[in-house]
């Protein structure tokens, strides 16, 4: 069997020897990419101005606004049993990475921003993609 072109995502769940479950997923996109539809500024508390290249599941870019050395974001849907991991780097002004959100609908994102001296800043927010085309 071969995997349908487009946006694709597999999770899992394990049981640590602690007797914790932990769950993960990885996505990716198979083929050539798909158009991404018109950047959209994603809405988030506190307040960091973000945005994400596109607006429909597939290859993204996202963009913070924001001080710091890095960051973790942690993104999260209904439809996918564990989280899918962005790393961000700081270029310029701001902090910059890419990944694969796969399926459409909303999806729920955490960063941790790393700032100087350890200190880190919480951020959550949202972002609603379309089907990949």
């Amino acid at each position: 069997d071969t995997l349908p072109e487009g946006p694709v995502a597999a999770s899992w769940a394990i049981v640590s020897d602690d007797g914790d479950p932990t769950p993960g997923a990885i996505a990716f996109v198979v083929g050539p990419r798909g158009p991404a539809g018109p950047p959209q500024t994603l809405s988030s508390f506190p307040r960091v101005p973000t945005t994400l290249s596109g607006s429909r599941a597939g290859q993204l870019a996202m963009t913070m606004r924001a001080s710091g050395s890095s960051a973790e974001v942690v993104w999260t849907h209904p439809a996918i049993d564990g989280p899918l991991t962005w790393r961000l780097a700081k270029r310029g002004a701001a902090l910059v990475g890419r990944g694969v959100l796969p399926l459409a609908g909303m999806w729920t994102y955490r960063a941790t921003i790393e700032k100087a001296a350890g200190a880190v800043v919480l951020v959550t927010g949202t972002a609603s993609l379309a089907a990949a085309s």
